[in-house]
């Protein structure tokens, strides 16, 4: 089993790691987006996203958390962060948003 490994907010085991992470700030919506450098034809597309669906549902509740926090701490209230994986064409692969 491979070891895993902190992306923050999230952990991922290194056959998923993304390549490339940033932050993007629009309006009221904090984006964390993951790139994978390579593209995936349809069936390793559909294996990514089932993996990170399982991955990300482990980590829901960080990205809760990390969501209360900065909605106190800034004071915006109808602050939204998303998370976002997309491959070397910019197909997502996963993507959630909490509030």
């Amino acid at each position: 089993m491979p070891y895993s490994v902190t992306v923050y907010p999230i952990t991922v085991f290194p056959s998923d790691r993304p390549n490339f992470w940033e932050v993007k700030v629009k309006k009221n919506t904090i984006t964390y987006l993951y790139t994978i450098d390579y593209e995936l034809d349809a069936d390793e597309r559909k294996e990514m996203k089932e993996r990170l669906q399982e991955l990300m549902e482990d980590e829901k509740e960080s990205f809760e958390q990390v969501t209360s926090m900065l909605k106190e701490q800034s004071g915006i209230k109808n602050l939204i962060l998303r998370t976002k994986f997309v491959d070397s064409k910019e197909k997502v692969l996963y993507e959630a948003s909490f509030q």
